[in-house]
């Protein structure tokens, strides 16, 4: 779609959204034709939209934001627990321990002291190397924004004053939901005793603290991994739902969040087997490690746009089964057109200046096709 195309979309959705009814709502159930028809339409939607490509793209951007993404989130975690940045260091190991193959483990603890380190001194200090690694890792937010754009068939028209507040407020809250989710996988006695003990120990309910402790723990050992899915959903949902040029009813357990985080699941499973069972007889050693390790991270970013697609298709149905005229384009009406004046004048004057190169070198182009046509003829 050129971008003269999603200039004119973006402008009729705004004037659409202005002039038509507003009980013009989807509908909030969907038959199982409509269903199959928006699954089966976001599959090849995807397939159009080159979304293996879009997704290498991602997974680059995901590499570049993956350092500053981690430093802030052991920013964020020092803050928090700024009284005991030894706890934040042996609870991030302890992770490590649990998690990662032993024949990987030195690797990944060497980063976590190298992290830790990072992001030792004062509050100041890390408060603004909290938000540096933010501002570094809204980078795949960004991207993530303008893809979202082209599945909607819109440009940005945000200003990029707000655009940008918008994706690192984004990047903020998918850090705080990776900090929950990892302090859920590795929630035991001591992070309790840690972050709870000092309160307690004020109120004096240190004995209600020892209960709780005792009889909590066993139960969030089954609990903490559907509490897990349920944070990644969320996560998902808010990428989709606010990164977008789009204005659309915020639906956090979106059915393409969850079909994402599911895929995630599955190859976030598949890589830990590789890496548990098989990278130990690879021939390429710890490159094979890493290049298992981009692949996957890839196909995390397949399923990431695949579910937007998802989500996109779902609402075409809803209006379609509303009456709504959704057949070539989603009925939906942008966030912003502050810049979309400004982009198509831009557009315009480009269109312009190629007319005029055009027109004012093709008589030249001309004139020495004849001159030399005719030195041709005299040297016959």
């Amino acid at each position: 779609m050129s971008i003269h195309h999603k200039l004119e979309r973006t402008i009729a959705a705004e004037q659409r959204a202005l002039n038509d009814p507003q009980d013009r709502q989807p509908a909030k159930r969907l038959p199982g034709a409509a269903f199959k028809y928006a699954m089966i339409r976001a599959i090849k939607q995807f397939t159009v939209d080159k979304g293996t490509d879009r997704a290498a793209i991602l997974t680059y951007f995901a590499v570049l934001s993956l350092a500053p993404l981690l430093l802030a989130v052991f920013s964020i975690m020092t803050l928090f627990l700024a009284s005991a940045a030894d706890q934040v260091e042996n609870f991030a190991q302890d992770l490590v321990t649990q998690t990662v193959p032993s024949e990987y483990q030195e690797l990944a603890l060497n980063l976590v002291t190298t992290m830790t380190q990072s992001v030792s001194g004062g509050v100041i200090a890390l408060i603004i190397g909290a938000v540096v690694a933010l501002w570094s890792a809204s980078k795949y937010v960004q991207a993530f924004a303008r893809n979202i754009n082209d599945i909607y068939g819109v440009v940005e028209g945000r200003s990029k004053v707000k655009f940008y507040l918008t994706t690192l407020l984004i990047t903020l809250i998918m850090v705080v939901t990776v900090v929950a989710a990892l302090i859920s996988l590795a929630l035991n006695k001591t992070i309790i005793d840690t972050v709870f003990a000092p309160i307690a120990q004020a109120l004096g309910a240190q004995e209600v603290l020892t209960t709780f402790t005792e009889s909590f723990l066993p139960v969030w050992d089954w609990v903490k991994y559907p509490v897990v899915l349920l944070l990644l959903i969320l996560m998902l949902g808010v990428l989709y739902h606010f990164s977008g040029n789009v204005e659309r009813k915020f639906k956090p357990l979106s059915i393409g969040a969850i079909v994402a985080v599911l895929g995630i699941v599955l190859a976030g499973v598949a890589m830990i087997i590789y890496l548990t069972y098989f990278a130990s007889y690879s021939s390429y050693g710890a490159i094979g490690a890493l290049m298992a390790i981009l692949f996957v991270i890839w196909i995390f970013n397949i399923v990431i746009l695949l579910g937007a697609e998802i989500d996109v298709e779902i609402l075409r149905a809803r209006q379609l089964v509303a009456g709504i005229p959704a057949e070539e384009q989603v009925q939906i009406r942008p966030r912003s057109v502050s810049t979309v004046e400004k982009q198509t004048e831009k557009h315009v004057a480009s269109v312009d200046d190629g007319k005029v190169l055009r027109r004012s070198l093709s008589v030249v182009h001309r004139q020495d096709s004849q001159d030399h046509e005719t030195n041709n003829e005299r040297h016959e």
